[in-house]
């Protein structure tokens, strides 16, 4: 009885003590989930190093000699029960102990491996920062060295249409010049008119001059003319003479005028048929130079080709000597010719001449019986008035050709000037000189021809009231209206070539009037032009000094990056070997705390064998433990393996990105020395 109480006594408290244990280890060591993971309560992992040693100690589980459960039951003393219930429960309790720091142990290690994962996270993320600033600072530059090879490229075509822009100015210049030349020479053809009119003022002056001696000595005639007669007819037979020769001079003329435009033409054409002798010659040495030059026969040498280029070049001089010869017998034949014409035109001149003066010479001696005086009055006067109409008539022409050569400058000059403008003040200034000038030879030529009239027409009258009286009052009458129609004839066609000057000047003056518009609104646009240019000038030279500034800056900038990136690949260096360390440390550090949990482990397996078969429930626990230390083992080898992939993977990629980087930095600093130097060029 005793011992079946005993024995019911020590399962009673065998199971009030397994349940103990079971309440103390879940107590301690949390209770199983449905999903097979262990509810582990929260202990405090902050120990110190001292700690450790007496963890340690209390961690060692002391070996007792586990009996078999007949011999407890075989034993009936009740202090052996006790003894044995103590030394089992202090076996639970060192169980427990152990169970207890080994969990301790696994809690420690999980959160430093959370420790570790944060910071291996935190490190990524200040990598990515890194590398995303990186990258950032990179892109930036790129779009600084695009936005400046942009500018580079919009200030080249700038500077490409100013300098488009000032050769069109230069070119305006130059044309300018010319134009100042034309102007010049016109000014110099306008001084020629100058001249030409005050010949013809002269002359104007002489011919009133003659007048009023003609009237002088017409009064003085009209003294004797009542006592002294003429008869008409020597006087009518002298002057019908006079007209023939008159008539006959022009028909001569033509004549020589027309042999001078055969000459002319024959001249011409012979100038035609040598620039076509030049031309067929020059195409065939060009032709034979250039087979001489290109065939390569194979029986020519060097000295062949030379002997022929040499003949050709005899053949050609000589051929060029008689075009020369040939060239020079035409103008001598020309001037011989020419000589001839004038010595032709001088003896009909001189035989005329004579023709005159021995006319003259017969009028005199006819008249000077009875009215020497009045005749030589009479062709002195006549002489006088046809050498002043004619030098008149030749000044008008002279004037009325220097205006059809001015008309056709100007219309040369107005096609010319189409393509350029011309100076507004010149155009002013010349078109002021040429109104004031034609208006000053009109009034002169107007008021000179007015006085000359009012003097015929004062002659006539005072002729006419001396002679009323005489008997050759009709012959009187009958002269003075011819010398007058004759007279109002010429200054009749004096007026009309006036009125023709007139009306080409005022057409000439519409047209430079046309034409200094035109010119004045050139001038303004060629003037806001070269503003627009002058601006555009100071403009692009603040652009380029801008443009250097902003090149300096980028150089420096680049620098920076250059620094910046050789910095970030220190730090990046720096950060791997760091990590690389501590990943080393942190693996070496997990291995041999999993060294030592396996040590425990057999331990503890050694000593629960010991304990034999009541220690079931621990046995299965311990190789959970196993289990989760083996998985925290897995775990630990993959966050290792992961993480030297991911560190050799970053490792590359960083390296291929600085690699890349580098390149561009190169190409960009390259990029920038060449647009540099272009600036520095164009400068």
């Amino acid at each position: 009885p005793c011992s079946s109480s005993g024995s019911r006594a020590f399962h009673g408290h065998f199971e009030s003590g397994d349940q103990l244990y079971m309440y103390n280890f879940k107590q301690n060591f949390g209770s199983r989930s449905k999903d097979d993971s262990w509810d582990l309560p929260a202990l405090s992992t902050n120990r110190t190093s001292h700690e450790k040693p007496r963890q340690q100690q209390q961690q060692q589980l002391v070996p007792i000699r586990a009996e078999s459960l007949d011999d407890h039951r075989s034993m009936s003393s009740p202090s052996d029960n006790d003894e044995r219930i103590r030394s089992l429960e202090t076996r639970l309790r060192v169980a427990e102990k152990s169970n207890r720091a080994l969990l301790e142990e696994v809690v420690r290690l999980q959160s430093e491996l959370k420790v570790v994962s944060r910071k291996g996270e935190d490190a990524l993320r200040d990598e990515r920062r890194a590398r995303q600033m990186l990258e950032g600072a990179v892109k930036s530059s790129g779009d600084l060295v695009n936005q400046l090879a942009q500018r580079l490229r919009t200030q080249e075509d700038r500077l490409a249409e100013e300098r488009s822009r000032l050769d069109n100015l230069a070119e305006a210049g130059s044309r300018k010049e010319a134009q100042q030349a034309r102007v010049t020479a016109m000014e110099r053809e306008l001084e020629a008119l100058e001249q030409a009119r005050t010949r013809a003022e002269r002359q104007t002056a002489r011919l009133l001059e003659e007048m009023r001696n003609l009237r002088a000595r017409v009064e003085d005639h009209q003294r004797t003319g009542q006592q002294q007669q003429q008869p008409r007819a020597r006087h009518s037979s002298a002057q019908e003479k006079l007209q023939d020769l008159d008539e006959q001079l022009p028909n001569d003329g033509g004549d020589l005028r027309r042999e001078i435009v055969d000459l002319r033409s024959r001249v011409r054409a012979e100038a035609e048929e040598r620039r076509r002798l030049e031309q067929r010659l020059d195409e065939r040495l060009t032709e034979a130079l250039k087979t001489a030059g290109t065939e390569q026969q194979p029986g020519l040498g060097a000295t062949d080709r030379l002997a022929l280029q040499a003949r050709i070049q005899e053949a050609a001089e000589g051929l060029n000597q008689r075009i020369l010869e040939k060239e020079v017998r035409l103008r001598e034949d020309a001037a011989r010719s020419q000589a001839e014409a004038e010595r032709l035109i001088l003896r009909e001149q001189e035989a005329r001449l004579t023709q005159e003066r021995e006319q003259r010479h017969q009028q005199e001696q006819r008249w000077e019986a009875l009215r020497k005086a009045q005749e030589e009055e009479l062709a002195g006067a006549r002489r006088a008035q046809r050498a002043e109409l004619a030098e008149a008539a030749e000044a008008t022409r002279a004037l009325q050709e220097a205006v059809q050569a001015m008309e056709r400058r100007i219309q040369e000059l107005t096609d010319r000037d189409s393509k350029g403008g011309k100076s507004s003040e010149d155009e002013s200034r010349l078109r002021q000189q040429l109104t004031a000038r034609v208006q000053e030879l009109e009034a002169r030529l107007s008021s000179s021809s007015s006085a000359l009239s009012a003097e015929v027409a004062e002659l006539a009258r005072r002729v006419r009231s001396a002679n009323s009286a005489g008997a050759s009052k009709n012959q009187w009458e009958s002269l003075l209206e011819d010398y007058r129609r004759e007279t109002g004839r010429r200054i009749a066609g004096t007026e009309e070539q006036l009125q023709a000057v007139k009306s080409r000047l005022d057409r000439m003056d519409e047209r430079l009037g046309g034409r200094m518009g035109e010119l004045k609104q050139k001038q303004e646009s060629n003037d806001s032009l070269m503003k627009e240019i002058q601006e555009r000038l100071e403009a692009i030279s603040q652009r380029l000094g801008q443009t250097e500034g902003h090149v300096t800056d980028l150089k420096s900038k680049n620098a920076a990056v250059n620094d910046g990136v050789h910095r970030n690949s220190d730090q990046i260096t720096a950060l791997m070997e760091d990590l690389s360390l501590r990943v080393g440390s942190e693996i070496a550090g997990r291995v041999q705390d999993t060294d030592s949990i396996r040590v425990e482990l057999e331990r503890l397996k050694a000593s629960s064998s010991v304990g034999g078969g009541d220690s079931s429930g621990l046995k299965r626990e311990l190789e959970e433990c196993q289990a989760l230390v083996r998985k925290l083992a897995e775990v630990v080898q993959t966050v290792k393996t992961v993480l030297g992939m991911k560190i050799q993977s970053e490792q590359k990629l960083r390296m291929a990105e600085l690699k890349g980087m580098q390149e561009e930095m190169k190409q960009h600093s390259g990029k920038l020395d060449q647009l540099a130097s272009k600036v520095n060029g164009k400068k």
